[in-house]
């Protein structure tokens, strides 16, 4: 009762924080909700275009950006956190400051150019996460780089593509192909880094980024190194095309070849992504369907599966206009009777929205990752006002291979879990989101854990920008 209360005077709390609107700035941070839908947006481009800078004046501006999470749990893992994670999970506290500055200026005539210099502290208290990610030694705490690069864009030397059409970045930065299935996170969070649930660190070691960005067609040609912990070695090249044909249809492509990396299924690999998106009846305004199918090969080393399909119908008419979404998602798990591993590797996957690409903010978070998964998801999502956003899902969890999930699994349901979230913008500096959950174990996760009571979480973050 003691830790709930504290979780509710924290919410209270972060209600006094509303300030004044400062300079606005972006920053995803604590807050899961980026007002994407299911059969994705999907654009590849850095996070950063010529349309948002300031100008080609030379401009000078600081950033800076808080994220705050409170996590409540009862009966974590099903009831045995210890034999699962080695630790009791029921209440921490975790988050980060990102701190820096943007320099941005025009040479050679309308050329356009900007440097970016940012730093994160992030920190952990309390109980382990419900990933164990800080077992044993529960408080962390580090300052690391973040965002460290510089982007050269066309500006208006060429009217006839778009402002800034042509562009290329190198350094410590961002990098998303699609809504974030296969490439969204270039670094590792938790562990020693802290603040495990928020990930507020996505910049990878180094990328270069050269593209093409006009208003049917973003094309970029890419190379990777990941900031993951441990270092892996990984370097990754590959490109990412997506391609609006026609209005409310969208269609991508990438290819992606590891280089070289300390895993022997990843080292040689190649990546094959093919996605579509689209709102197709004039006569429907609101029918949507979005679908994405990834193949991984790499010889006997890896030859896997995944994907997903989707369709959302928005309820544009009515009061708090509605949607309702079910998306069907599948990554091969490996079969053990043959030679070949069939085990699909989810490489960079993260959050672009509640669910996506976390399936569900227990199980995805902290038991279940992209692989040997089947997932069926059913979301009611709601606008009370412009301010507001309230979601329900719903998730039933498969196991494709029981045998190599875990020792003992012979059945393939792993579990269902229930969201309810609340996503509120205070102002154009500050938000705050809310979320509770329960987790109910199938059978395969009562064999796989031993546990058998439902898991609940509470939870409340806070993002500030300035």
């Amino acid at each position: 009762m003691n830790r709930v209360l504290s979780l509710a005077l924290c919410s209270a709390s972060c209600l006094f924080l509303v300030t004044p609107a400062f300079a606005q700035s972006t920053n995803n941070g604590g807050n899961r909700y980026a007002g994407t839908e299911w059969e994705g947006h999907f654009t590849g481009k850095p996070h950063d275009d010529a349309s948002e800078s300031a100008g080609y004046d030379f401009s000078f501006k600081p950033t800076l950006a808080v994220d705050a999470g409170l996590f409540v749990h009862g009966d974590a893992w099903f009831g045995e956190a210890v034999a699962n994670i080695g630790q009791e999970s029921e209440f921490w506290h975790e988050g980060d400051i990102k701190a820096g500055f943007e320099i941005e200026s025009g040479f050679y005539g309308d050329t356009h150019i900007k440097a970016v210099l940012n730093a994160i502290y992030a920190w952990q208290v309390g109980d382990t996460d419900a990933a164990g990610s800080t077992v044993p030694d529960e408080d962390q705490s580090k300052l690391l780089p973040e965002d460290a690069y510089i982007r050269i864009d066309s500006g208006k030397n060429f009217p006839e593509l778009g402002e800034g059409a042509l562009y290329a970045s190198i350094g410590r930065q961002q990098f998303k192909i699609g809504n974030g299935l296969l490439v969204k996170s270039g670094s590792s969070n938790g562990g020693d880094r802290g603040a495990f649930w928020i990930g507020p660190r996505k910049a990878f070691e180094l990328a270069s980024i050269f593209g093409l960005d006009t208003k049917e067609l973003d094309a970029q040609a890419f190379y990777l190194q990941p900031d993951d912990n441990p270092n892996t070695d990984t370097q990754v090249a590959g490109f990412n095309v997506d391609w609006e044909p026609i209005e409310q249809t969208k269609l991508g492509f990438a290819y992606m070849n590891f280089l070289d990396a300390d895993s022997q299924s990843r080292d040689g690999l190649n990546v094959y992504n093919i996605r579509a998106s689209t709102y197709p009846f004039e006569s429907i305004p609101g029918l949507g369907f979005g679908g994405e199918y990834v193949f991984e090969r790499n010889g006997d080393d890896l030859d896997a599966d995944g994907g997903w399909i989707g369709a959302l119908y928005k309820f544009n008419q009515m009061p708090w206009t509605p949607s309702l979404g079910y998306r069907y998602a599948w990554f091969e798990g490996d079969d053990p009777n043959t030679a070949e591993n069939e085990e699909f590797d989810p490489l960079f996957y993260g959050s672009t929205d509640w669910g996506t690409w976390y399936q569900g903010e227990i199980l995805g978070e902290y038991a279940l990752s992209n692989s040997n998964l089947a997932s069926h998801a059913l979301r009611l999502r709601g606008n009370p006002n412009d301010n507001v956003t309230l979601t329900a899902t719903y998730y039933h969890f498969r196991i494709p291979e029981e045998a190599t999930f875990a020792t003992g699994v012979t059945d393939d349901h792993y579990g269902d879990e229930v969201d309810l979230l609340v996503d509120w913008t205070i102002n154009d500096n500050l938000s705050l989101s809310g979320m509770v959950g329960v987790a109910m174990p199938g059978d395969g996760a009562e064999q796989a854990t031993g546990g058998n009571d439902n898991w609940t979480q509470g939870l409340v973050s806070l993002s500030w920008t300035f």
